[in-house]
């Protein structure tokens, strides 16, 4: 999963992704958040990007809300 503000891929730190289900925090490393390195948050994570209702991602003092009206198709889960 990469990241990408302003055109910087190089960003690490610590993202929250937050949904009416609760939240989940994790490591982002040179603008990506790496699958081997923790399957089961990887998998919490793409669980709650594509299921339907509001998400917010927190990053860098920044936030981003949107929201799914339906469940999404992810590939990479």
């Amino acid at each position: 999963m990469s990241f990408e503000i302003g055109g910087n891929v190089q960003m690490s730190g610590q993202a929250r992704f937050s949904s009416d289900a609760g939240g989940q925090v994790a490591a982002v490393e040179y603008g990506s958040i790496f699958k081997r390195t923790d399957p089961a948050l990887f998998h919490r994570i793409t669980d709650m990007l594509a299921s339907a209702g509001p998400i917010t991602i927190t990053f860098a003092g920044k936030s981003w809300a949107f929201r799914n009206p339906k469940p999404v198709n992810i590939h990479c889960r």
